[in-house]
């Protein structure tokens, strides 16, 4: 269906008094016109708007004016400009008996259905519309109606409709759109396939739809706004109209809801938001016990002759095994061309933060506005949004609200959440020690970028695996790092979702015959996009039974399959860990580097203990530091010390140590420098050699030992 409102002017013949010539030899003679009549809309909406299910077209009144009234039209596949609807509207007219010199349309627009119903209910209250409910019905509109007033619909999952702002009188106009948006390559090498002069310049069907990736709502926005525009000025859709689908739960209200809207989004544009709530990927549907997967694809496959379907994941929050579900059951159902969030250097950030403002109705930023929240380096669009925020409250306080410009406002998060906000290379390049493995990651990062870049010059590329072993003693900062470098990657867009999975043996192997394989699938999927680390790989070459060769064996095959979204980082001691990668050729075969994390020297341990005394606001004296010396240095000929481990643990006790002293002296109220103040008495001796236990002992000291085990 499709949707238009526009303003009616009629020319009616006003009550006059003419002289005309009589006879000769009569002189002359007055002759008065008739006056017709003021045109009856109700009666009008009654002939026009009723019944007119069976019909094309059917046309209603909702607002008299001074010299005609505002109309609203509702289509039923045909595609209409202003001058046919003007046509229709005086055919109309005529067949209501209403008679008049002229009849001139203006202001013709589309709209969304949702408009369209809202007309209904103006005309309602102005007494040109009548029938209430009934003629939603009557017009097909009774199911639409119900999901989208938002105090009538369920709340199963998300809908809206919408008609973007743009308009592109060439190919010029789209290219330079794509380039405000920081439009990836992908998505201009789409919008040169759309307006390539061999193409058909009318709608015959659709010989693709979309996937698009972005890390936010905002970012996939612009780029489905901009395609439908584009595939609109060429014709290859009859309606701007977006119907956005999202955020639903598997039940039968979302499965009605989603019904009801492909229903009537023939001729226009469908945007599904796979990710849907958590549950959604195995969740079952009320009627037929059917996945989420198999419906949609199901009523796709049913529309997608006549609606564009444009599926979005949104990486930030992405349920990839529901999205993985749904993408493998659509193969063979429709073609899906790829489109990536772009990214784009400080310059292109800057100009997207005025684009964003000009949407907004306001005027750019300056200069200095724009270099003091956006640096030189590498942005995406995603990244870019925030600021646009953080721009718009400085100019509105700084133009109109001068008094709040100084102030100290309260930071919404903990001090993890802020501190997560620091760029992950900076986090990396700012550890202690560990030169090889700053060296290596860099080098990995440039293989990716150039892979990366080769793809988007369509050269040939190996496709190598770049999985990674990390070796070293416990304490050694290899889980930290493997974390980091997930974040890492997704911010230097090599990895799409920057995802961290960290498990061991008791997370792969299964208990029963069959679980294992599927135990091992499960982990690559909750990683898609990201990192997955294996720590103590080892542990599953066990003689006991077949189960941890099944997951070796499993873990093999997975890595091939997600080999360009799954990063594979195995970790362990070096000895053990190159026993487990001989074990296996295809494990050798895979990896690509070998990282190995070696202890940190007495030094290296001091400047540690520094960095966890300052995150945690406490103070250390030179005395402290020479105690804490002689522990690290006699702690250091021992195997398996505990590296960073046993710093923490020596800070732990003598925090608690410090608590127990202060405690003791009954001084009455702890003020914040004794509370921030160590003292060299509080510094104990804690033991090196940690062993896990199947019972913990109940303690304070106890516990302190054992604690950060990996």
């Amino acid at each position: 269906m499709l949707a238009y409102k526009m303003s009616l002017s009629l020319a009616v013949e006003k009550p006059t008094v003419q002289e005309v010539p009589a006879k000769r030899g009569e002189g002359t003679k007055l002759r008065r016109c008739v006056e017709e009549a003021a045109p009856d809309w109700e009666k009008f909406n009654q002939k026009l708007g009723r019944n007119k299910r069976g019909e094309s077209v059917s046309i209603f009144a909702y607002q008299a004016t001074e010299d005609g009234a505002m109309l609203s039209m509702l289509s039923r596949g045909q595609v209409l400009t202003a001058l046919e609807a003007e046509n229709l509207v005086r055919k109309s007219i005529r067949a209501a008996k209403m008679s008049s010199h002229r009849c001139l349309v203006t202001e013709f627009q589309e709209i969304t259905l949702t408009e369209f119903c809202n007309t209904l209910v103006a005309g309602d209250v102005n007494g040109l519309v009548s029938g209430g409910y009934r003629i939603y019905g009557e017009l097909g509109l009774s199911g639409i109606r119900e999901e989208l007033e938002s105090s009538r619909r369920r709340d199963s999952c998300q809908m809206k409709e919408y008609i973007p702002r743009l308009n592109f009188a060439g190919k010029r106009d789209a290219m330079a759109q794509a380039k405000e948006i920081m439009g990836d390559r992908s998505l201009t090498e789409e919008l040169k396939r759309i307006y390539a002069p061999c193409n058909t310049k009318s709608f015959v069907g659709h010989p693709a739809h979309y996937f698009i990736r972005a890390a936010s709502q905002g970012a996939a926005k612009d780029m489905i706004d901009t395609l439908v525009t584009a595939l609109y000025a060429n014709r290859r859709v009859s309606s701007k109209r977006i119907t956005y689908f999202g955020d639903y739960e598997p039940c039968g209200n979302m499965e009605q809801s989603f019904q009801a809207m492909l229903s009537h989004a023939g001729n226009s544009s469908m945007v599904i938001e796979l990710t849907g709530k958590e549950q959604s990927g195995r969740g079952r549907l009320l009627s037929g016990e059917r996945t989420v997967a198999e419906f949609m694809t199901e009523e796709i496959r049913k529309h997608c002759q006549d609606t564009l379907f444009l599926l979005v994941e949104i990486t930030g929050r992405s349920n990839r095994e529901n999205v993985s579900s749904i993408m493998r059951s659509l193969r063979g159902v429709i073609d899906l061309v790829p489109i990536s969030e772009g990214t784009g250097n400080e310059v292109a950030a800057r100009a997207y933060l005025n684009y964003r403002a000009k949407c907004a109705g306001r005027t750019a930023f300056h200069d200095e506005e724009l270099e003091k929240v956006v640096p030189e380096g590498k942005y995406t669009p995603t990244m870019v949004l925030p600021l646009f925020h953080t721009l718009s409250q400085e100019r509105m306080r700084k133009a109109y609200y001068p008094a709040y410009q100084d102030i100290s406002f309260y930071k919404i998060g903990s001090a993890d959440e802020t501190a997560q906000e620091e760029a992950y290379e900076t986090k990396i390049n700012k550890l202690i020690g560990l030169e090889e493995p700053k060296t290596m990651i860099q080098r990995l990062l440039a293989v990716r970028q150039m892979r990366k870049t080769r793809q988007e010059l369509r050269l040939k590329d190996n496709r190598a695996a770049l999985h990674m072993v990390f070796t070293g003693n416990p304490g050694s900062a290899k889980t930290t790092v493997a974390r980091m470098l997930a974040g890492l990657l997704k911010e230097k867009q090599l990895l799409s979702t920057g995802a961290f999975v960290e498990c061991g043996r008791g997370d792969l192997v299964g208990r029963y015959v069959g679980w294992t394989a599927k135990t091992v699938q499960k982990r690559f999927q909750d990683a898609a996009g990201g990192v997955l680390f294996i720590d103590e790989a080892y542990s599953l070459l066990d003689d006991s039974n077949s189960f941890g060769t099944e997951a070796i064996n499993t873990i093999v095959q997975e890595m091939e399959n997600h080999r360009d979204d799954v990063l594979v980082i195995f970790a362990g001691y070096p000895d053990k860990m190159r026993d487990f990668i001989d074990s296996n050729e295809g494990l050798r075969s895979r990896i690509a580097a070998y990282i190995d994390f070696p202890d940190y020297n007495v030094e290296e341990m001091v400047q540690i203990l520094r960095m966890m005394a300052r995150e945690r606001g406490l103070r250390l004296n030179e005395g402290i530091l020479k105690k804490c010396r002689g522990y690290f240095g006699e702690a250091i000929k021992k195997k398996n010390f505990g590296n960073g481990r046993y710093v923490r643990n020596l800070l732990e006790a003598a925090v608690m140590h410090q608590a127990e002293r202060l405690a003791n002296e009954g001084t009455g109220k702890i003020t914040r420098q004794k509370a921030s103040c160590l003292t060299v008495a509080d510094f104990v001796p804690v033991k090196v050699d940690i062993k896990k236990e199947k019972k913990r002992h109940v303690g304070f000291y106890a516990m302190s030992s054992e604690a950060g085990e990996e």
